[in-house]
């Protein structure tokens, strides 16, 4: 009896995930791109694919553009090819997460561990952007599922979870430290040779990207200090901040585990980490904890001094490192066990609640600290399960730049938000050179930047905002 009901169990939870994978490709194709960070990638991405080169140095990690590239150059300049691409990456990833949950924990528990990172709704909405976060994580994914892996040949192994690793790090910056991080376990289990192995084949790309940066521009460093001097001096968030502010951003990310979680992922997380140090689970189950902790200490530490925005896409990290621990609600019989594959479905129409419900309209004008305010303003920003352009004027413009026939012609696009400009800007599908995007950085002068793009291009559209710093440059 015992085996049918497992088996019917695990039955039921398969037919969740295909639902759930249903669900996802249906829902790209009504997704917007709301993100600012995912049009600019698509505009490097398509400059690449019009001159193929081999990038010596960037603010960004250049394996993404490499990859959109070819995509693009394939298949076509519309935007929908790199969600494609993204959407199976963020699907991939749970082959290697299965078999690394698998590894510590029993089948039922490790498919609604599946099952939680297909209702996770950050997960879901940066599957539906051309982002790089979800090919790191499942790069970073496809590392640990192989270091864990307990064969005779445990060299080969490693070798193949430390290029895993490299190629992560060439997607995004956080991928060398999450590499570090996932290493620890190793180097706690006294496992010398497979930790120096890991991390000798892991930092491949990192010691070449450095070199190359030092070579390129005098600074190896160059990409880590672009990243502060862009959030410090040019965008200024720590401009004229009290306190406040300040604890305000070190309770974000702890926060941003349920915001992004659709606070039923975020509570799942929370509860499993701590019955791992309540109950009597191995060593090295407790050590694989470790990265998560870690990486949410530096989190918050970074968030405090602001040189990690405060962002609920950065929680994606947190949640690779940390969702595998939840199968211990299942295997561990928590209370409610049975229903926790469905519970966790709700975590996407919850991510929603701000809508219906204005959660932070609530908390802002309640008597709640200024601190707490502070934290559930950041509510309704990019934490819906799937991205779309609130406003409507930016679907007008783009509507209307369609109608007078000026699509693929030189654009000069006034800042008004962060979401709606670049939305205008991704739907032209122009390269950079065409459009010219006036700076929402508080600290930018892109004065001469604007003359030297008229002077490239002395005709085309020109959608200026009255009394914006675009109109003081040519008026």
């Amino acid at each position: 009896m015992n085996i049918l009901k497992r088996y019917s169990e695990n039955l039921i939870s398969t037919y969740v995930l295909l639902l759930l994978v249903v669900l996802r490709i249906v829902l790209l194709f009504v997704s917007q791109t709301d993100d600012a960070d995912a049009v600019s990638r698509y505009l490097l991405a398509l400059d690449w694919m019009k001159d193929p080169h081999w990038i010596r140095s960037a603010v960004w990690g250049p394996f993404h553009f490499y990859l959109l590239g070819e995509i693009y150059g394939t298949l076509g300049t519309d935007v929908l090819y790199g969600k494609i691409a993204t959407l199976v990456a963020s699907l991939l990833c749970m082959i290697p997460l299965y078999f690394f949950t698998r590894n510590f924990f029993s089948k039922p528990g490790t498919l609604f561990v599946c099952i939680c990172w297909l209702s996770c709704p950050v997960i879901m909405r940066y599957s539906f952007m051309n982002m790089a976060e979800l090919w790191q994580a499942l790069f970073i994914l496809t590392a640990m599922a192989l270091l864990v892996q307990k064969a005779t040949k445990y060299w080969a192994w490693t070798c193949l979870a430390g290029l895993s690793a490299t190629i992560a790090c060439g997607f995004r910056y956080e991928a060398w430290l999450i590499t570090f991080l996932i290493s620890l376990p190793l180097l706690l289990e006294k496992n010398w040779k497979a930790f120096f192995l890991f991390g000798i084949v892991a930092g491949l790309f990192p010691i070449y990207w450095l070199y190359s940066s030092y070579l390129s521009t005098g600074d190896a460093w160059y990409s880590l200090h672009a990243s502060v001097e862009w959030n410090i001096n040019k965008s200024g968030v720590n401009d004229l901040i009290k306190w406040d502010t300040y604890w305000a951003r070190s309770l974000f990310f702890p926060v941003s585990v349920f915001i992004g979680g659709g606070i039923i992922c975020g509570i799942l997380v929370y509860k499993s980490i701590f019955l791992l140090f309540k109950n009597n689970v191995p060593n090295t189950l407790k050590f694989w904890s470790f990265p998560f902790l870690i990486l949410l200490i530096v989190f918050i530490y970074k968030a405090y001094n602001g040189t990690l925005l405060c962002q609920h896409r950065f929680t994606i990290s947190l949640f690779l490192l940390s969702l595998p621990f939840a199968a211990s609600l299942i295997d561990y019989k928590t209370k409610a066990y049975h229903i926790l594959p469905f519970l966790v479905l709700l975590s996407i129409p919850l991510s929603f609640i701000n809508i219906f419900f204005p959660v932070s309209v609530i908390v802002v004008k309640s008597r709640t600290p200024k601190i707490f305010k502070e934290v559930f303003l950041s509510w309704p920003l990019h934490a819906e399960a799937v991205p779309y352009i609130h406003d409507n004027v930016s679907k007008e413009i783009s509507n209307a730049i369609d109608q007078f026939g000026s699509k693929h012609h030189p654009l000069i696009l006034d800042f008004y938000s962060w979401s709606g400009t670049y939305y205008v800007a991704e739907q032209q599908q122009a390269h950079s050179e065409e459009i010219f995007i006036s700076s929402g950085a508080t600290h930018v002068n892109d004065q001469k930047e604007l003359y030297v793009f008229i002077s490239k291009n002395p005709s085309g559209l020109l959608l200026l905002k009255a009394k914006s710093k675009l109109h003081h440059y040519l008026f």
